[in-house]
């Protein structure tokens, strides 16, 4: 059982992702890349950080399979991106494209 305070960051953060983000149901799904009647917000990384990019619209029967197993959803693909340091290659999920700057934790140490 949730505490209220877990219950109130719940439904504050359920709130800013539908001002920021609008309605799920305009949206196909994260997962299966179909519409479907019920569409819904899920976090990604089950902290409800107000984020825009920790969350993703899912179709409720892959956010039911998202919930239960996890990030299988979001194995699917990869994006490559160029490390900002050492300039390699390297995959990111789609929903890190924007954020991911670097390949390793090795490269994002500053330069000394």
């Amino acid at each position: 059982m949730q505490k209220k305070s877990e219950l109130a960051k719940y439904s504050s953060t359920h709130k800013w992702v539908y001002k920021k983000l609008g309605k799920a149901n305009s949206r196909k799904c994260f997962s299966c890349k179909k519409k479907h009647k019920r569409m819904e917000w899920a976090n990604l990384s089950s902290n409800y950080k107000r984020e825009i990019f920790d969350w993703v619209v899912l179709c409720n029967p892959c956010h039911q399979k998202f919930d239960n197993s996890g990030f299988y959803i979001l194995k699917k693909e990869k994006l490559e991106k160029l490390c900002i340091r050492c300039k390699n290659l390297f995959k990111v999920f789609p929903y890190r494209e924007k954020t991911a700057k670097f390949c390793s934790k090795l490269c994002s140490y500053p330069v000394r």
